[in-house]
């Protein structure tokens, strides 16, 4: 019986793998092979739509911050520093997650942040776009911190410095 790989990926990570290991040791390798390829299909859409969704979140917190002094405070700082680490790692880790990748969808992601945002404060964003640096760059960590005369070592600038330089922006 031939298997529905497309539809036993989508099931279960467990048991796509475990079927995968049982045609192994059947040594059915062309199966082995066909499922391992819509396997590693199926994981690469899964990582670049997850990666996506951090890219859409950590945008509607730079826009809420930006647009409603009520959401300058430490906790939105704080998941902005953390959701931007999440990025930050996908982007060092996942092959298939590049800046190339990411700026390929960025006018879609921007607009479905700003719908997103807009229903969160239930009324219209004025801003228009935002630029690779002001989501990559902008030091929205040492604002804050400076606002609340406390010193944060660790800056979103800081921690992208290296990541700006290795990918060449």
């Amino acid at each position: 019986m031939k298997t529905n790989w497309e539809k036993l990926c989508l099931l279960s990570d467990y048991l796509t793998i475990r079927k995968i290991k049982n045609l192994l040791d059947e040594k059915k390798y062309a199966d082995v092979s066909e499922g391992l390829e819509i396997y590693f299909l199926h994981i690469t859409l899964t990582e670049q739509n997850d990666s996506l969704d951090v890219l859409q979140k950590l945008m509607e917190l730079i826009l809420l911050w930006k647009t409603d002094k009520k959401f300058q405070t430490g906790e939105i700082m704080v998941e902005i520093e953390n959701t931007f680490e999440d990025l930050e790692w996908r982007l060092n880790y996942i092959p298939c997650i590049t800046a190339e990748f990411l700026k390929s969808k960025w006018t879609d992601i921007f607009k479905s942040a700003k719908i997103a945002v807009e229903a969160k404060l239930n009324q219209k964003c004025l801003i228009s776009e935002l630029s690779w640096s002001e989501v990559f760059e902008n030091q929205y960590v040492t604002e804050y911190a400076r606002k609340q005369n406390f010193e944060k070592t660790k800056t979103i600038s800081q921690m992208t410095k290296n990541y700006v330089e290795k990918f060449q922006l």
